[in-house]
């Protein structure tokens, strides 16, 4: 039963509602969709009378980056938002050991990938619809219904946060654009989300063209361009980032067994991609990346320079997980978006330096495992997805989104159970 729930999870996340059970409080209902899963797992194999725990470098890494971060609540001035967010990342610890137990048997881990690319493909079109639904209706009257949606599946405290702080437009040449979003609080973690899951797609189309079922690989391909071209109308710069070195990463890797005919023909079809691009929006967005004199990215720059600060004033185990908001504006709402836009630098500023370097080497193993001797298609596909997390987030922190975290445990236990033959 647990694995069927697993499944439902994964197709159900991003369309996930929020609950309020007290008044101010919103409470994701995937964190204990999580908890559920995990209790019926727990409650099989005790049935079973064989409770399987992977013991290798990926449990361990991600054990003890958890470790420290509990231990830096000994450090944190403000203890109750530390232990919320430790509650928030013991919530999905659960689907990690689910899925490296269930995903040993290769017909499970194929259908945990075929769930999440669905859900991917599913969340793509609502904001592929989205944002094409602005040049119908008009730019305002679009963001009006959305924001009314917003409290359906971010909650009442949360959709008003998101509203204060708001992220949904772009202004490309001049013209403002409602960014594909779909159910997600910021189209920045929508990138997040769909980068992690757009070489999944790849890789079950790849997979399903060399077994012969020519119906999925077309099904699994149109998935993989609805994510992408969702991701691209994101205009998240770090998800252009991420994909770039995806891309690149995946070329290094198989430049050897490619034949030249095809590595001909990959350049000529990533050719007219650039050229289509280059006329687009996406273009104009992505070129001012490199724009130092730009608003957000001259934002960007001083937060990754107020984090350093921190993380040299506490560099053993941080100001404490959930803090460091606080710790930059002493006094501030716990729901006010401060963070340093940048993955490893929030973690060692909250968790401490040792806690950032074993979350970096927790993605290098995994990446590591994925590409042992024979790795397949699917094993490739999981490792770029990993590589793309990495890149992107550089620019941001998707660790604390109820959207991406469970997905990234869910990746970490599939690399985990190609590791993980005996308990």
């Amino acid at each position: 039963m647990a694995y069927y729930l697993l499944l439902i999870f994964a197709i159900y996340l991003p369309f996930q509602v929020a609950l309020n059970p007290l008044p101010g409080i919103d409470l994701a209902s995937i964190r204990l969709f999580s908890l559920v899963i995990g209790l019926i797992w727990l409650a099989e194999s005790l049935r079973r009378k064989r409770l399987f725990v992977p013991a290798n470098w990926t449990t361990s890494l991600l054990s003890s980056v958890i470790f420290l971060s509990l231990l830096s609540l000994f450090f944190a001035d403000n203890l109750a938002w530390g232990v919320r967010k430790a509650l928030f990342l013991l919530s999905f610890l659960p689907l990690y050991l689910v899925v490296s137990d269930l995903a040993r048997n290769r017909k499970s881990r194929i259908g945990i990938l075929v769930a999440l690319a669905s859900g991917a493909l599913g969340t793509a079109l609502i904001g592929l619809f989205q944002f094409s639904l602005q040049f119908v209706l008009g730019l305002d009257t679009v963001l009006n219904r959305w924001q009314g949606l917003a409290k359906v599946f971010l909650g009442t405290e949360f959709s008003q946060t998101v509203l204060d702080y708001p992220s949904w437009l772009v202004s490309v040449g001049g013209q403002d654009y409602f960014r594909a979003i779909g159910f997600f609080p910021d189209p920045h973690m929508f990138a997040m989300y769909l980068g992690l899951l757009l070489p999944i797609a790849i890789g079950l189309s790849f997979s399903s063209f060399h077994n012969k079922k020519n119906w999925h690989a077309l099904f699994f391909a149109i998935a993989a361009t609805a994510i992408f071209l969702a991701a691209m109308l994101t205009f998240s710069r770090g998800i252009y980032v991420g994909l770039g070195m995806g891309l690149l990463w995946t070329a290094l890797i198989k430049r050897r067994s490619l034949s030249t005919k095809t590595k001909l023909s990959l350049a000529a079809f990533l050719i007219l991609i650039g050229v289509a691009l280059s006329f687009s929006p996406m273009a104009t967005r992505l070129f001012s990346s490199f724009d130092t004199a730009e608003g957000s990215n001259a934002e960007r720059a001083q937060n990754w320079q107020q984090a350093i600060q921190i993380i040299q004033l506490h560099p053993i185990l941080g100001v404490g997980l959930g803090n460091y908001s606080t710790a930059i504006v002493p006094g501030v709402d716990y729901r006010n978006p401060i963070y340093a836009h940048n993955t490893y630098l929030d973690l060692a500023a909250e968790t401490g330096i040792l806690s950032a370097l074993l979350f970096v080497l927790l993605l290098g193993v995994s990446i590591k495992i994925l590409l042992k001797k024979n790795a397949g298609t699917l094993q490739l596909g999981i490792a770029a997805s990993l590589v793309i997390f990495a890149a992107h987030s550089f620019f941001e922190t998707g660790l604390y989104s109820v959207h991406v975290l469970p997905v990234l445990l869910i990746l970490f236990g599939l690399a985990s159970s190609t590791d993980s033959p005996q308990s």
